[in-house]
């Protein structure tokens, strides 16, 4: 499993403590620092509810 990780989200680094405390395998891969290339982008836009409704999409 790849987690796509902003370390100054405090909700994603939530999610990373949880996943590791719970003994999950997954990436931990920080999209800010290395980019979304155009396929992963595709994959991701069509997922349901992969912005939160309380955001912007301005401020995403």
């Amino acid at each position: 499993m790849r987690v796509y990780h902003n370390p100054r989200c405090s909700k994603s680094r939530q999610a990373i403590t949880l996943l590791t405390e719970a003994g999950f395998d997954f990436e931990e891969y920080r999209y800010l620092s290395e980019g979304v290339d155009a396929d992963d982008a595709k994959i991701l836009s069509s997922l349901p509810n992969i912005v939160r409704k309380k955001d912007v999409l301005g401020d995403v």
